[in-house]
């Protein structure tokens, strides 16, 4: 028995209540309490003695980690315990240890907790070991069995029985489900139908709409004939595709033009219906007025380039003008600005001619100068000069990608970056390291110029040999 020194004050109901779980640790028998999916919430100091978990990762699943011989009987009690709330006293499990077999007694009691929105349950897992009597009368000893094999039938049809309680369980769970899906199913039927008929109206509607539809297209029929006579003058202008439009009746009287015809002509919005040969222009060009006649005798359209005082270029194109009955009713005289693309052609030939001097003076160099196309590297001028260096013939070499026949490095650079200064500054100079056609390495001083004709831009590259002053 426990003995109190008197002389000690009483103690605070807290510290009582911390002394009393304290002795009811040291005087019960090891505990685990578990919540209802067996995993462990709390362990008594000396329930480790009967965990023994697998091999594996860990788990918090008490039949998981108590002994393998425990993990049967302690499933099927929880099992009752969390279903039915019964407690439950297991027969003696004969649990080794260190060798020796000693009876293990499993008490699971059910707690429940309403406290709370929802109802927690508990269960309190005890180990018994050897008999119950340490219980005080609340725990039944189990019986002394004949053998051990009656015992451990026993064990394998209480088991049994509590698989098949197990599996009833879930049968009529899922006959309720399959009676539930099946409720369901015939709602779904019944929505369907529902949409199938919502659909028969829908459709119904759909052919009065568009019995409406072909009213409203009639409509519009009889409305677009009264707009095609005022659309008349938006055909030709259209036709004209240019900004500088003139539009003269039969006599060159002036009926209406465009704001960009002012850059030629000395004419303003007050100035309709009087003859074009009243008005200067800036055209470098006397035929206009014999070709807008010639226009009205033959009806022939005539298109013509023409140059102004100020050196620019005009495509001029003048044709019939036609009612949509077919009448002609003046002409309409267009002025298309082409000073660009003039440009661009006299610089195309100016380039064009420039690279076929230079490709003749290609072929007469005997120093190596080739030439090829910065896009695709193919080679298009291969002189005497890069035989005798590379040792490639001009058949062989031409047509063939240049980088691959010559295998060229930039020492400290590359290709790519030698391509991106060619076009950015149209030059380049440095030392290119390349192979020859037997395989000596050459090394060479290279000046690539860039050369834009017309779409293609090509590369003149001239080397210089210097092979013999470099290091290998």
């Amino acid at each position: 028995s426990l003995g109190l020194a008197p002389a000690r004050p009483p103690l605070s109901a807290r510290t009582a209540a911390a002394a009393h779980r304290a002795l009811l640790e040291t005087a019960a028998p090891p505990s685990v309490l578990v919540d209802e999916t067996n995993r462990v919430l709390h362990l008594s100091e000396t329930a480790g003695r009967y965990l023994q978990p697998s091999g594996g990762p860990l788990t918090s699943d008490v039949t998981d980690l108590v002994r393998q011989e425990m993990r049967v009987e302690l499933r099927s009690a929880l099992h009752r315990a969390f279903e039915r709330g019964e407690a439950t006293l297991t027969a003696a499990i004969p649990v080794k240890f260190n060798g020796a077999a000693h009876p293990v007694h499993l008490q699971i009691r059910p707690q429940i907790d309403s406290r709370h929105e929802k109802e927690i349950k508990r269960a309190l897992i005890f180990f018994i070991e050897g008999t119950a009597d340490r219980l005080g009368g609340a725990i039944v000893g189990a019986e002394e069995r004949s053998s051990e094999n009656v015992n451990q039938l026993r064990l394998e049809l209480e088991l049994a029985q509590a698989r098949l309680r197990t599996v009833r369980e879930e049968s009529e769970g899922a006959n309720e489900e399959l009676r539930a899906a099946n409720e369901e199913l015939q709602s779904i039927n019944e929505e369907y139908r529902s949409t199938a008929e919502e659909l028969e109206t829908s459709k119904e509607e759909l052919q009065s709409i568009n019995e409406e539809f072909q009213t409203v297209n009639s409509e519009l029929k009889l409305k677009l004939e009264a707009v095609s006579h005022a659309n008349s003058d938006l055909q030709n202008l259209m036709a004209a595709m240019d900004f500088g439009t003139l539009f003269l009746d039969t006599n060159l009287k002036i009926k209406r033009f465009t704001a960009r015809l002012t850059d030629l002509f000395s004419v303003t919005p007050g100035d309709e219906g009087r003859p074009i040969t009243d008005f200067t222009n800036q055209l470098d060009y006397d035929g206009l007025l014999a070709d807008v006649q010639a226009v009205l005798a033959d009806l022939v359209p005539i298109e013509r380039e023409i140059r102004t005082r100020k050196g620019g270029w005009y495509l001029l194109r003048i044709r019939p003008y036609r009612t949509l009955k077919d009448k002609i009713d003046g002409v309409v005289a267009t002025f298309v600005d082409i000073t660009e693309r003039r440009q661009l052609e006299d610089a195309l030939r100016n380039s064009e001619e420039r690279l076929r001097q230079e490709m003749r003076l290609v072929e007469l160099s005997r120093a190596p100068i080739f030439v090829w196309e910065l896009d695709a590297g193919i080679v298009l001028q291969w002189n005497p000069g890069s035989e005798e260096l590379y040792g490639y013939s001009s058949e062989e070499a031409l047509g063939k990608n240049r980088d691959a026949i010559l295998r060229s490095t930039v020492p400290g650079s590359s290709l790519a970056a030698v391509k991106e200064v060619l076009l950015r500054e149209g030059k380049w100079k440095g030392e290119i390291r390349q192979i020859a056609r037997d395989g000596r390495k050459v090394v060479v001083e290279s000046h690539l110029e860039l050369i834009q004709t017309g779409g293609r831009r090509v590369v003149l590259e001239s080397v210089r040999d210097i092979s013999s002053a470099k290091i290998e």
